[in-house]
């Protein structure tokens, strides 16, 4: 990223903080640069790699490159602020689970949408297996899909973005 740093806020986790390496120092108005105090000026940053994305196999994938030097840091984003960011440069690797409802395909629609042809490399790293999860003892008796439709039933989207899956939980009581 040319020798630009890059800061991304923490995870919203509450048990996840990870280590900072600056501090904004001061930010003088909206949409100016913000002055950063970095910890260790001369620390080297070469071995580090920027991810957005939201993907849970990421942390395992950091512990694997870890044994080779590198360094992951994540940002966690959903796929098309992953994307986004990968296009302004300001990470080095947007993780995405987009389906594409037109063609079925995934993410090479919305990555051709994005970037010129051959301006990314696309790498499958995982596939997810998607299912329906209830609460226990399955109260609403859930069976399939077709449940989902239900009066009693009610669905959650997910925030703009993510992939087609959606979350679904059971209506709250009056």
């Amino acid at each position: 990223m040319e020798g630009r740093l890059v800061a991304s806020a923490p995870s919203p986790a509450p048990w996840y903080f990870p280590a900072s390496d600056a501090i904004v120092a001061a930010q003088p108005a909206p949409h100016a640069k913000a002055r950063v105090r970095v910890f260790e000026a001369d620390r080297q940053f070469q071995n580090r790699l920027l991810i957005a994305g939201c993907d849970p196999a990421i942390s395992v994938l950091a512990r694997h490159v870890q044994t080779a030097g590198v360094e992951l840091v994540l940002a966690h984003r959903n796929s098309s602020q992953a994307l986004a960011l990968l296009k302004e440069r300001y990470v080095h690797v947007a993780g995405t689970h987009l389906r594409d409802e037109s063609s079925g395909e995934s993410n090479l629609p919305a990555i051709a949408g994005i970037f010129p042809r051959h301006a990314v490399a696309v790498i499958a790293f995982a596939v997810w297996e998607e299912g329906i999860v209830t609460a226990r003892g399955n109260p609403k008796a859930i069976r399939g899909v077709e449940d989902l439709a239900r009066p009693d039933v009610t669905m959650v989207n997910r925030e703009a973005g993510q992939a087609a899956g959606n979350c679904w939980m059971p209506p709250r009581a009056p």
